[in-house]
């Protein structure tokens, strides 16, 4: 998360910060809707389908020395089951 975009970040056990946060929250419609919509789409990059998908492209590149645009047919058959 990244502090302002996402969200807002305060150090641990600062009670005055976290305060200061909230309110800044609760008073701003705008700014919170903002960090929401952001925080869902940086949520999405690690859904496991994606995790899942970035890894077996890793593995495929480790073995053929390939992305998976560029597949053998042999791999090209090995799919993630969620």
């Amino acid at each position: 998360m990244t502090h302002g975009v996402e969200g807002l970040l305060v150090p641990p056990k600062n009670s005055e910060q976290l305060a200061e946060a909230l309110i800044t929250l609760i008073n701003d419609k705008t700014i919170r809707q903002q960090m929401g919509a952001r925080g869902k789409l940086t949520a999405l990059k690690y859904d496991w389908s994606n995790v899942a998908q970035q890894l077996l492209d890793c593995y495929h590149e480790a073995l053929n020395g390939s992305s998976t645009q560029e597949r053998s047919p042999e791999v090209e058959t090995m799919q993630v089951k969620l």
